[in-house]
């Protein structure tokens, strides 16, 4: 599982290289296989997409990264989801054994959302999402990690961290977030 997170943030630079609304294409990547002695321990993968206006020039290096790290996800009989979010717009894969063909064409249908950054209110959905679950899960967020309200006002940090706080206390089990900033704000670098 580190192994796949670290794909990840090695890969960040596509997000940030900016550029038009030309299509980039992932990174030329494998599932990532234990090796002896090593297992997958994960039993809820969720991917949470910014697709707000706030990432509109990192879009597309956002699909690419995302597709990449989805690519890279190792076999296995743990549930993903996802959920890209702007403004009020969401494009939701509920939690289901994770089927990497299924995950990768949702990746490549990824739709900038537009309007807002709701982080707190899309932790809430995921939180929705998991309950009833159990074990561990591992929550992967893609954001330039600057929260706004759904139409794009400030929104403080603290009802970001509180959000994720009750998923940890609604989840039965363990929750690990793993950030991958896109973009630079350097707000943004610090609350993820």
């Amino acid at each position: 599982m580190l192994r796949w997170i670290a794909l990840a943030l090695l890969s960040m630079g596509l997000a940030c290289g900016g550029g038009g609304p030309r299509e980039i294409a992932p990174l030329a990547t494998r599932p990532v296989k234990p090796s002896a002695g090593e297992r997958i321990v994960v039993d809820h993968v969720y991917l949470v997409i910014d697709a707000s206006a706030s990432v509109d020039v990192e879009f597309e290096g956002v699909k690419a990264l995302v597709r990449s790290f989805v690519k890279a996800m190792p076999d296995g009989s743990y549930q993903s989801g996802s959920i890209a979010f702007g403004g009020y717009d969401r494009a939701t894969r509920s939690l289901a054994l994770f089927d990497r063909s299924d995950a990768i064409e949702s990746a490549r249908h990824l739709e900038l959302q537009r309007e807002g950054t709701p982080l707190d209110r899309v932790l809430a959905e995921v939180s929705d999402d998991l309950v009833g679950k159990r074990g561990r899960a591992a929550i992967v967020l893609f954001s330039d990690g600057v929260p706004t309200d759904p139409v794009g006002r400030d929104l403080e940090d603290q009802r970001v961290l509180d959000a994720a706080v009750e998923l940890t206390e609604r989840y039965d089990g363990e929750v690990c977030f793993h950030a991958v900033q896109v973009g630079t704000h350097p707000s943004g670098a610090a609350l993820l």
